[in-house]
């Protein structure tokens, strides 16, 4: 919906990064895969988001997901 109209979900970018710290993972996978397409478009929009996006990584290769997050023994490979 976003995509296609994004003036109908006002404030998005301040609900996004609120849920980009969310603490169940789908709704943080939720988050970056807003970003994920966010940035695709303008990169140095979001740059001050980069530490967030490593905190976020090293979680998911340390294995501090959890297990239902696993995928034949991968960390969340989606996210």
């Amino acid at each position: 919906m976003y995509e296609i109209k994004p003036e109908a979900i006002p404030n998005m970018n301040t609900k996004m990064r609120n849920a980009l710290c969310d603490i169940k993972p789908s709704i943080m996978g939720i988050a970056l895969h807003f970003y994920f397409n966010e940035t695709k478009k303008s990169p140095m929009k979001f740059k001050e988001l980069t530490s967030s996006f490593v905190v976020i990584l090293k979680q998911i290769i340390e294995h501090r997901l959890e297990r239902e997050y696993d995928y034949h023994r991968l960390p969340a490979p989606w996210l």
